[in-house]
């Protein structure tokens, strides 16, 4: 068993055709952290009903880091649980893509692939995702409550923090989980956890990400500082009353 190991995108673009590729440093760190010199990376694009050209540009971008990329069609083929298996089990790394959340993780539930990912994850396989790929490794969904993600780490999540009234969103969600903490992401940025620790990394330096939680009626918003060194998780996934 190896160290257990998740990168969480907040978004950005990824130089799918007249966009520009905005993710390169998170992705080179998705794949160091699996420190072969050609990993094995499965692409997961339930999300966007298995895009060819979403799994074209993830399998060109990481290609680059010396990634040998598979791509798991859920949508689009009936695989057996042991074709299931083979796959999410034989990877080094596991890049899941964006879309709709809750379409991907009820189909996951429905094929058995939310226990595998589990498994790989006690293997040590790296875990990452951008967007709804990011929101599933968390336990509170934005601005859904009624979705559940795998709870590998076990707060909120809001990706593509500060765009469109999002700020406002996750401080409403905020005030129906009393309690718990919220990692908002702006894009650019991703949380890297490994075991109980955590940092974060950006590929623009301008953009940020924050911890926010209500504290004895006040909306509280905490800019993550560590980027150098790693912090401890149970900080971040904690309110003060709870440490």
């Amino acid at each position: 068993m190896g160290d257990k190991k998740i990168v969480a995108v907040g978004g950005g673009e990824n130089g799918r055709p007249g966009y520009p590729y905005e993710t390169f440093e998170i992705d080179k760190r998705i794949a160091e952290l699996a420190a072969k010199n050609n990993p094995k990376l499965l692409f997961i694009g339930t999300a966007s009903s298995d895009s060819e050209l979403y799994y074209e540009t993830i399998s060109k971008n990481f290609g680059q880091f010396g990634c040998i990329t598979d791509n798991l069609t859920l949508t689009k083929t009936d695989y057996s649980q042991q074709e299931l298996e083979n796959k999410i089990l034989s990877a080094d790394i596991i890049y899941v893509g964006g879309g709709n959340t809750k379409m991907m993780l009820e189909l996951w539930r429905e094929k058995g692939v939310d226990k595998l990912l589990l498994k790989a994850y006690d293997r040590g396989v790296v875990l990452s995702g951008i967007s709804a790929g990011s929101m599933c490794w968390f336990t509170y969904i934005n601005p859904d409550l009624s979705i559940r993600g795998l709870g590998l780490i076990n707060c909120a999540h809001r990706p593509h923090y500060g765009k469109d009234g999002r700020k406002e969103e996750v401080k409403e969600m905020m005030r129906n989980l009393d309690g718990w903490t919220a990692a908002a992401l702006e894009d650019c940025t991703a949380l890297e956890v490994i075991n109980d620790k955590y940092r974060l990394i950006k590929s623009d330096k301008s953009k940020k990400g924050y911890k926010t939680y209500w504290h004895n009626g006040e909306y509280i918003e905490k800019e993550i500082m560590c980027e150098e060194k790693y912090g401890d998780l149970n900080e971040l996934i904690h309110t003060e009353n709870q440490r």
